[in-house]
């Protein structure tokens, strides 16, 4: 329990914070101490949240999306990185590893090189190409495990062993998925999104594979629950791909086979389909918490949202040039989905977490949206683009076995 002086100073920081023109994450203060102490460019956050007029009007809610996509790389990962980043760096390791489905070590890779330190990503062949191009663009070291139909799971099983044998007693290295200070980047959605409403939406509706997401985001609401910052809780509503989605399977006690990368439901890639989830306990509990809902969806019903979104919101489509990704667009479908239940009531708040962005995924967009939104950002890049020698330099292809990764890791040490 935190006693009332303690509550009463906190609340007194979160009311500076939030009349700051511009914020850093770092100065969130219920973050852990050792995080504290930030002397690099860590810069994350402080993303848009726009209310969608005429998807309002379409449902007869009031309906936001938190734009995710406008951190430094893209993704909400940016507030995920950024932690263990700065406590590793402080620490003295300056060369750090990453295992990712694409958003996370674009994240990683995009630190390293404004802060000039090493970073070696390790990634599922199913990787998107141009989150490929993108991490090799910003000069990491990228292997990746196996071919297209080799998905998160089976790479990152043999990451971990790869690890274990060469850092096991070290966790500061590794950025992955299992680091504890991941989710305390993402509670920080949380106060953002509840400043930037004045208050508490009735519904967060995320996408979800892993699950770290909704973790964070709903121990940064319970954290300015207890202390009094705010007084009522959203419901939590997870989203994922259909077969593909432990944390709905447990939710709702399905039993699923392994997933393969065959199925067509995982063209959305390794960024949302998931047969195991490494933050099953918190997701679970953010969402039982919550009274909240864990729903899942079909790649047919993606392209359907994407084509809605674009016809409702096209002037704000186009002035803020948004492209979210496949995975981002889950949480349009479930507003249909929660309608059709009766759970959504006229006038509701509802935030929609709008994960990643499009420019990361543009091989697979083009042909569904035709003409983009032109910006000058460098997500998205061709990996054709990219000089071959660069090509050659910075990515290593193997199979994925445990032998293989620790021969390319030991030749990067």
């Amino acid at each position: 329990m935190i006693d009332a002086e303690v509550k009463s100073l906190l609340i007194e920081k979160f009311e500076q914070n939030r009349s700051k023109d511009v914020r850093s994450i770092f100065d969130y203060p219920l973050l852990p101490e050792i995080i504290k102490n930030n002397s690099y460019l860590l810069e994350a956050g402080n993303t848009p949240l726009w209310k969608l007029e005429s998807l309002s009007d379409f449902f007869k809610l009031e309906i936001f999306l938190k734009c995710e996509s406008n951190n430094p790389s893209g993704s909400f990962k940016d507030r995920e990185t950024v932690l263990p980043l700065s406590i590793a760096w402080e620490k003295g390791e300056d060369h750090l590893y990453i295992y990712s489905s694409g958003n996370a070590a674009c994240s990683a890779a995009y630190y390293g090189k404004i802060n000039h330190k090493k970073i070696t990503a390790i990634v599922p062949g199913d990787i998107y190409p141009e989150k490929l191009s993108y991490i090799i663009e910003l000069g990491a070291n990228v292997i990746m495990l196996g071919d297209e139909l080799t998905v998160y799971e089976e790479g990152y099983e043999t990451y971990q062993k790869a690890l274990q044998i060469l850092h096991p007693n070290n966790s500061y290295k590794d950025l992955s998925v299992n680091n504890i200070y991941r989710n305390e980047g993402g509670k920080t959605i949380s106060v953002e999104l509840v400043d930037q409403l004045n208050g508490v939406p009735d519904f967060i509706i995320a996408p979800t594979a892993n699950g770290s997401l909704i973790s964070g985001v709903w121990k940064g609401l319970t954290e300015l629950y207890e202390i009094g910052y705010i007084h009522t809780l959203p419901q939590i509503v997870s989203v994922g791909v259909e077969n593909a989605s432990p944390i709905y399977d447990e939710i709702n006690d399905l039993k699923k086979p392994k997933r393969t990368g065959k199925d067509k439901n995982y063209v959305v890639g390794s960024t949302l389909a998931a047969s195991k989830s490494y933050d099953m306990h918190f997701a679970i509990r953010a969402i039982k918490e919550s009274n909240g809902h864990a729903l899942s969806c079909s790649w047919e019903e993606i392209v359907q949202a994407y084509k809605k979104f674009e016809h409702l919101e096209s002037d704000l489509i186009k002035k803020e040039n948004i492209i979210l990704e496949p995975s981002a667009m889950t949480p349009f479908v479930a507003l249909d989905q929660l309608r059709m239940d009766g759970r959504l009531k006229p006038n509701m708040k509802v935030v929609l977490l709008g994960t990643g962005d499009g420019h990361k995924s543009l091989s697979l967009l083009q042909p569904l949206l035709g003409e983009l939104p032109v910006t000058n950002k460098l997500i998205g890049q061709d990996s054709n683009q990219i000089p071959s020698n660069k090509k050659d330099r910075n990515l290593i292809k193997i199979n994925n076995d445990l032998e293989s990764l620790l021969i390319e890791l030991q030749k990067l040490s």
